[in-house]
């Protein structure tokens, strides 16, 4: 059995970053140790359009492969999307365009296919995450790998 050790009695909250430190008002910090939403986004249950949003989120912060996660609330996500955050898209070539009629329009300017920035969406994540429960106020680790 190990022998409890001492804790100091500072913590890592705010009022407890600078010297001299007190006690202070911790009612507003957050527990250390506490249960937490967390969306997996890929190889689970995850919708597509939930998967494909989160890739843009992805995207927006320049996250790489696997060992990353997001913490967002609902609103948080919902401010994304006020704020006018943008984030390239995948855009397929319309079917019924030849590659010749989309280099044409895209050297007039007009780019309707491959990567194009456009206005995040986080619809179907937000829908989601209110079907599973969540509360808006409330944050989600969102992961995701490619």
């Amino acid at each position: 059995m190990m022998e409890k050790l001492p804790y100091s009695g500072r913590t890592s909250s705010y009022v407890h970053k600078h010297e001299p430190w007190q006690e202070g008002n911790m009612s507003d910090t957050p527990q250390a140790v506490r249960k937490q939403w967390v969306l997996d986004a890929q190889w689970t249950n995850c919708p597509r359009e939930v998967e494909d949003q989160v890739k843009d989120l992805w995207r927006y912060h320049n996250l790489g492969n696997d060992n990353y996660i997001l913490k967002y609330s609902v609103e948080d996500l919902l401010h994304l999307v006020e704020d006018g955050a943008k984030v390239e898209q995948w855009h397929e070539k319309p079917a019924n365009m030849s590659y010749e009629e989309c280099t044409k329009l895209e050297r007039q300017g007009k780019k309707i296919w491959g990567w194009i920035e456009g206005p995040i969406k986080v619809d179907y994540v937000v829908q989601y995450l209110r079907e599973m429960g969540v509360a808006d106020d409330e944050t989600v680790w969102i992961h995701w790998w490619w």
